[in-house]
């Protein structure tokens, strides 16, 4: 950006108005943390219970620009397609898993077999859901 107003490409208080509100960029309806990764080196996850699919997909929208992965967890299978479609349609790699009502935006996690293992143990069938939330949280 600063290369950008240096050539005269953007404007200084269009710079200015860009950087005034990082890490966070105000959607209206949410603050994104767009910064999240790199402060703490873990992917954001947007709790999507209570928000529109157009809201949960703008929300990725914004934080997949930033070049981390990011996870949608309790996306209702109502918006789930249209939250899909539109990530999709601003050019993001977009995968939902049905069972813990996940959407992960991003590229797929590399395994690193040095970060250890992490056991997820499920007491029943009700618990799945729950149990496949946190395997993804895991791998992520």
């Amino acid at each position: 950006m600063l290369v950008d107003v240096s050539r005269g490409q953007i404007a200084v208080e269009d710079a200015v108005g860009q950087l005034r509100d990082l890490p966070f960029r105000d959607l209206g309806f949410a603050r994104a943390d767009t910064h999240r990764h790199l402060r703490t080196g873990f992917p954001e996850v947007v709790l999507g219970q209570g928000k529109t699919g157009e809201q949960i997909g703008a929300i990725l929208i914004e934080l997949a620009r930033g070049g981390s992965t990011v996870m949608a967890t309790r996306v209702s299978p109502e918006v789930v397609s249209g939250v899909l479609q539109d990530v999709r349609a601003a050019g993001f790699a977009a995968r939902h898993h049905a069972v813990p009502k996940v959407v992960v935006v991003g590229p797929p996690p590399v395994v690193d077999p040095a970060r250890g293992t992490i056991a997820v143990l499920s007491a029943g069938t009700a618990d799945i859901p729950v149990a496949e939330e946190a395997a993804l949280t895991a791998e992520l």
